[in-house]
Formats: structure tokens, sequence, C-alpha cells
């Protein structure tokens, strides 16, 4: 299952890069991993989990982005 997520890791990397798209390894990896959890079957998704890591790549960019607005007013003023 590891082996099967980190060539799918891989392969999705590749192709974003070749159309010039920005991709995360670390989110690559997790939904590679979800996938292949999921093919095995419902019971080894943990879905706190999951909605955990959810909940991170959406707080995360919006904390970065409202944190570099305030700070930019700041030193702009």
């Amino acid at each position: 299952m590891a082996a099967a997520a980190q060539l799918v890791q891989a392969a999705v990397v590749l192709v974003a890069v070749a159309f010039g798209l920005f991709t995360s390894m670390n989110q690559a990896l997790i939904g590679a991993m979800t996938g292949a959890a999921a093919a095995r079957g419902r019971h080894t998704v943990q879905r706190r989990t999951l909605y955990g890591i959810f909940a991170g790549w959406l707080i995360g960019p919006t904390a970065a982005i409202a944190l570099g607005y305030t700070v930019t007013g700041l030193v702009g003023a």
C-alpha cells in the first residue's frame, strides 16, 4: 500500500509540474494514502484524522493570507 501511494504521489507531482502547476508533496502523499486505504476498504480510513488534515489544508492558507495582509498593512502604513 505504501509503495502504491508513493508511486501515485510521484505521478501527481510530475503531471502537475509538466502543466506548470504548483502542488504540495504532502498533500499529494496524503491524498494517495487515503485513496490506497479506501481501496482496501472503508474501515481502514479514519475519518477523524482525515477531517483534521482537510481542516489544516483550509486553515493554513487562509491564515497565511490574513497574516500577510495584516503585516503588509502595518508595514505599509
